[in-house]
């Protein structure tokens, strides 16, 4: 079985929305919508006369993918019209200005929930991970006082011995 791998030389790394590595071919679709939820994404295609139920039966990736298609799709168009009229706007102009009004509120980001929940829970484990440190050493030291008690028993035992 051979496995498919992608050229990334030509690919420029992003982050998903809830803060994974990703790949993108860098243009502006690309750029602006790094990032964004699938939501928002789903909001600006549906504003833009896209049908969104028809990729539902896509996972969130694939959804993403096809909607940017899409969106490249009507930047060219633009641009085909910028050439013709010049009163018209570029495609990434407009594409961004569009865009603008549904990108998505930081502080509202389902993804900046997830790497808070993230830090608490990595918190949590260091918390737990030297707790349990401190309790094997613990441990280690009653079980060497046990041994050096012992040995001492030992040893009185033995002078006891020579001693009689």
């Amino acid at each position: 079985m051979s496995t498919i791998s992608p050229d990334v030389s030509r690919m420029r790394k992003g982050v998903t929305h809830s803060g994974s590595a990703s790949f993108n071919c860098g243009d502006t679709v690309a750029s602006t919508l790094e990032g964004w939820p699938l939501v928002n994404v789903q909001e600006l295609a549906k504003y833009l006369d896209v049908d969104v139920n028809k990729y539902e039966h896509l996972n969130n990736g694939q959804q993403r993918m096809v909607l940017g298609a899409r969106f490249r799709k009507m930047v060219r168009d633009q641009d085909k019209e910028a050439d013709k009229d010049d009163g018209a706007m570029s495609g990434d102009t407009w594409f961004k200005q569009t865009a603008e009004q549904f990108k998505p509120d930081p502080e509202d980001l389902e993804s900046t929930k997830r790497m808070r929940e993230r830090e608490k829970k990595a918190e949590e484990r260091a918390r737990k991970k030297e707790e349990r440190e401190a309790a094997k050493k613990a441990r280690e030291e009653e079980r060497k006082a046990k041994r050096e008690a012992k040995l001492r028993e030992k040893a009185e035992k033995e002078a006891a011995k020579e001693a009689a």
